[in-house]
């Protein structure tokens, strides 16, 4: 195992679980403006991401809005063991 390797498993990133393809709002045709238009959704035990493409004048970008499971607000922050 390389550096990169050892660094990456000592993160939180990916012990979440395994990403599952979900029906997105567009497939189940509920919602409207933005919301109607993801195309995509995922989830794991953590979080789930809803992506749709945007044409723009730059060309396409993919939207995704992220959401944890309990819906409540995602705190960015990296906790660490020796904050208080």
């Amino acid at each position: 195992m390389n550096r990169a390797e050892r660094r990456r498993l000592s993160r939180d990133v990916g012990r979440e679980g395994e990403w599952i393809k979900q029906t997105s709002p567009k497939q189940e045709n509920v919602g409207a403006g933005w919301f109607g238009e993801m195309d995509r959704a995922y989830s794991n035990k953590k979080y789930s991401v809803l992506i749709r493409t945007v044409v723009t004048d730059w060309g396409p970008v993919e939207h995704a809005a992220i959401r944890n499971i309990s819906g409540t607000d995602i705190s960015w922050k990296r906790e660490t063991a020796d904050q208080e």
